[in-house]
């Protein structure tokens, strides 16, 4: 009886054991480093482990100028989120700065980042598993911009408000076709970086750049498919031509169309009733903000009591 209580709790032990985070995370990145090393010791003769750490730091800064190129929302959908690429980075950069052998000051600085990441893990609220989609277009992206100017902004600014507390319900999307004509409005502004620097702030207020990319390829069969589809639906008719893929992208998403465009959302209604126009008015972005609780409901299960 002894010796198989004694077996049960080396069993329990063993369990936590395989299971805990942390020695996970461990492992994984062990498996990580020898798979790098046996990578690079494959493509060139290292002799010393100084040449070794030198090509290991020479990959590190070839990885680190590509982050800084990366578009929004390439990485955020892993659960990357601003903060957290930023200290990324920013441990990166002080990987490249240790000598072969690292020192007292090296290692108390990299137990300071760990905590420093273990606190935003903590703080970063997860996504609910199913989430609303929210499609928002130009119109609306250049009135939020518009610093007042555009009298839909005042109403903008409260949608986003509202969407700022409610993140992990809903995800961000921005058809190839939004982006492109936010950036080139932004580009008749701004110098091409600054343009850049305001559309990733753009995400970050709004979704925490946590982006649902469109990786549909638009080319001229695509194009025409996409028109037969919905020939129909009299959209082809009722919407100008980037209007009418903008929406239609919407539509195949089941998204909640955002627009400040009175054309757009009168060539939309009459097909898809989950468009909402943002005026100056405060009824249409109540009428939003009514429209995705319900939405939200229905995706997210009860509390059990």
């Amino acid at each position: 009886m002894m010796k198989t209580a004694r077996k049960s709790q080396k069993d329990k032990t063993f369990h936590i054991r395989i299971t805990d985070r942390g020695a996970i995370e461990a492992v994984m990145m062990t498996i990580n480093a020898l798979c790098s090393i046996s990578s690079v010791v494959s493509e060139r003769r290292l002799d010393t482990v100084e040449e070794l750490v030198a090509a290991l730091k020479h990959q590190l800064s070839n990885c680190i100028r590509w982050l800084d190129r990366v578009p929004d929302g390439t990485l955020y959908q892993c659960g990357f989120g601003p903060k957290q690429l930023k200290m990324l980075k920013k441990n990166a950069r002080a990987a490249l700065d240790q000598q072969v052998i690292p020192s007292e000051d090296d290692y108390k600085k990299r137990e300071m980042m760990s905590k420093q990441w273990e606190v935003l893990e903590k703080q970063r609220e997860e996504p609910v598993a199913n989430r609303v989609k929210i499609l928002i277009d130009t119109s609306f992206l250049l009135s939020y911009l518009s610093s007042g100017s555009d009298k839909n902004a005042p109403s903008c600014k409260m949608v986003v408000s509202y969407l700022k507390t409610q993140r992990k319900y809903f995800d961000l999307c921005l058809p190839n076709l939004v982006v492109l004509e936010l950036i080139s409005k932004l580009k008749q502004q701004y110098p091409f970086k600054k343009a850049r620097a305001e559309f990733d702030q753009l995400l970050e207020e709004i979704s925490d750049c946590r982006v649902a990319l469109n990786e549909e390829r638009m080319n001229v069969f695509h194009i025409f498919d996409r028109y037969q589809r919905f020939s129909k639906k009299k959209l082809s008719s009722n919407l100008r031509g980037n209007d009418f893929i903008i929406a239609t992208d919407g539509i195949l998403l089941k998204a909640m169309i955002l627009t400040c465009d009175r054309r757009m959302f009168e060539g939309t209604k009459k097909t898809y009733r989950d468009v909402y126009r943002i005026t100056h008015l405060p009824k249409s972005y109540f009428g939003f903000i009514s429209a995705f609780e319900k939405r939200k409901e229905s995706l997210t299960p009860p509390v059990e009591k």
